[in-house]
């Protein structure tokens, strides 16, 4: 196996036209993956609005109690998936998986 071996200089001035080649490639390769999740978010937070409409009403929470818990709930949700995702990345998805299937049946609890 033969080791490539480039100099800052060289890395620095990469050709414009392999760059732009290089980020349409990715781009179209990307991009519906990122659209279906961005859909897949838009109808997630869809859901929480129609549960909304008898949850609210059963736990006497206004308007304004209803948007502090959603905003609670994506903050969270934001803070705990960076570390989840380290520990996939450190660990794999089996133990990942395993260690989210577990704590989920704690929290069922």
């Amino acid at each position: 196996m033969t080791e490539v071996v480039m100099d800052k200089a060289a890395m620095t001035t990469a050709d414009p036209q392999i760059e732009r080649t290089t980020i349409r490639k990715v781009a179209l390769r990307l991009m519906w993956f990122v659209m279906a999740m961005y859909f897949l978010a838009i109808l997630d937070r869809g859901n929480i609005s129609f549960a909304a409409l008898q949850m609210n009403k059963e736990l006497g929470l206004n308007a304004e109690k209803f948007g502090i818990a959603v905003g609670i709930m994506y903050f969270t949700y934001s803070i705990f998936e960076i570390p989840s995702n380290l520990i996939l990345s450190k660990y794999g998805a089996r133990v990942t998986l395993t260690r989210i299937a577990i704590l989920w049946g704690i929290a069922r609890c």
